[in-house]
């Protein structure tokens, strides 16, 4: 395997003299050099003129592949348009591609460039000349928080599928990825009954466990963000909630429930509003994308959001 050095020097040098174009190559390709080299070494050994000819028609092929994928890939114009995403969960953005060439493209890829790497995001079997086609991304991202990319790529392995010729829009940007949700455990926890509450609980009231009060049902997030047992009697589907973090309290993983939990109710209009708490400060988010921003940033170590606009 190639070392991380030497790795970092060809990103560097592509950086510097291919700054906008990138050939991946393909199974396919491979297996046709490999056989390009060995028709060369059997032309060189024979001197017979009809593998001569064969060699050459093998190179002709190679150098029609990569005029007709560069021709290709640089009369695709494409522009994103970005929608808001949660995490893991298959992106609902749209990506517009219009042909400028006078020949058909196939297998148009367009994607992210990041790090030197090339994620796809949608691909179009065909666009015919002077065509304009709105085409759905279904990529998931990883991480909630902050995503940002070095530029735009693409991509089209026209005409024999030897390698993939990559166009490169060094623009680059970021974005804000909100938690991912749990819509099949939120109903669990909303829909939760007790045993031996009593007539002091009413419907859709939350409040601590009392003594002698038990969980019916094993509940993937059947506490207090302080610690302390919650108890909630059977809600109604109209109800809104308030919902409280304190990130002084809480441990990594129930963070990671909290804003799990945050992002389905908010996404449902079913909270009210959100109050974190921080280094004896605290902050109010009654907006739904208020809410999905600061949850989608919330972290145990540092909270810059919560400094800006805290009480």
């Amino acid at each position: 395997m190639l070392g991380h050095g030497f790795k970092a020097k060809v990103k560097r040098f592509q950086q510097r003299f291919l700054p906008y174009r990138r050939i991946r190559a393909k199974t396919p390709g491979l297996w046709f050099t490999g056989l390009l080299a060995s028709m060369g070494f059997l032309t060189l050994l024979s001197e017979n003129n009809i593998l001569f000819l064969l060699f050459s028609c093998q190179i002709a092929v190679i150098i029609i592949s990569g005029i007709f994928s560069e021709y290709s890939v640089s009369r695709i114009e494409y522009i994103r348009h970005a929608r808001d995403t949660y995490e893991n969960e298959a992106s609902k953005d749209q990506w517009t591609l219009r042909n400028r060439g006078m020949i058909p493209a196939f297998n148009v890829s367009v994607g992210e460039w990041i790090d030197e790497e090339w994620i796809v995001h949608a691909v179009c079997r065909l666009i015919m000349p002077g065509q304009t086609l709105l085409i759905s991304s279904h990529y998931k991202y990883p991480k909630r928080g902050h995503h940002q990319w070095d530029g735009t790529a693409c991509g089209s392995d026209f005409p024999f599928g030897f390698s993939e010729k990559i166009c490169i829009d060094r623009q680059s940007g970021n974005r804000l990825i909100w938690p991912s949700r749990r819509p099949g455990e939120l109903q669990s926890v909303l829909q939760a009954q007790l045993k031996g509450f009593g007539s002091n609980l009413r419907d859709g009231e939350i409040r601590n466990l009392g003594p002698g009060e038990i969980w019916t049902d094993l509940l993937p997030f059947r506490r207090n963000l302080d610690g302390t047992p919650l108890a909630r009697a059977r809600g109604r589907p109209e109800e809104s909630l308030s919902f409280e973090i304190d990130l002084d309290k809480i441990t990594e993983s129930d963070l990671e429930n909290a804003v799990q939990i945050v992002a389905s109710l908010s996404a449902e209009n079913r909270l009210q509003d959100l109050t974190v708490r921080y280094q004896k400060k605290s902050q109010v988010l009654r907006q739904k994308r208020g809410i999905l921003d600061c949850v989608a940033l919330i972290s145990k170590t540092e909270a810059p959001w919560l400094q800006k606009n805290a009480s």
